[in-house]
């Protein structure tokens, strides 16, 4: 968001900051998304954010986006979007020794409109629950906030899903059967460069 190395950043000596430790991307850097609106762009948050939310100064739409939907720390449960990160041991400064709470839900939903936003009250799901799991309802908004866009001016989406990066819970509960089925359109074009890759071997023999 900044073009810069964060190592700096607590978040990356102790991932899942908790909002007690005064950290973020710090508010002398212009982000991306300011830079963008004075091209004229509209630009939405959606996912991962992880650059700061102890004051509401550092969250997306302070920090130019139109809207965000996501959750402000490092991770969450995929299902039912609860963050243990206050319960995180961390032994950088402001973190007086280590959180031992249990943690909190962590969907937040905020735009120009509705700062600094509120809680997505009823989205703490189940694990099972695909209406409420992170990777179907960022991809829904992804594609919602696509189509609703009309308007000439140029989008911007910073969509950062949880699933690459990381799981929160035990592999097999983090993803729903149909996300783990193998994608038959890839599958085919494996097939296809092994073939290939075999037929360049036995042309060069």
């Amino acid at each position: 968001m900044t073009g810069r190395l964060p190592y700096h950043l607590a978040a990356t000596r102790c991932n899942l900051i908790p909002s007690s430790i005064p950290e973020g991307t710090d508010l002398g850097y212009t982000m991306l998304p300011k830079l963008l609106a004075t091209r004229g762009y509209v630009s939405h948050h959606v996912g991962k954010w992880h650059q700061g939310f102890h004051t509401p100064d550092y969250t997306p739409v302070a920090r130019g986006f139109n809207t965000s939907y996501g959750f402000l720390q490092g991770g969450e449960d995929h299902w039912t979007h609860w963050c243990g990160a206050s319960a995180t041991v961390c032994d950088i400064p402001g973190a007086d020794g280590g959180w031992t709470k249990n943690g909190a839900w962590d969907l937040w939903s905020q735009s120009n409109a509705d700062f600094p936003g509120h809680p997505e009250i009823g989205m703490n799901g189940t694990l099972g629950d695909e209406a409420t799991y992170s990777g179907f309802i960022f991809t829904r908004r992804v594609v919602e906030l696509v189509q609703a866009h009309a308007s000439t001016d140029p989008l911007f989406v910073y969509w950062v899903r949880l699933c690459p990066p990381a799981a929160s819970v035990a592999v097999g509960k983090a993803s729903p059967a149909a996300a783990c089925r193998p994608s038959t359109t890839l599958t085919r074009r494996s097939k296809r460069r092994r073939d290939s890759s075999r037929s360049t071997a036995t042309s060069l023999t």
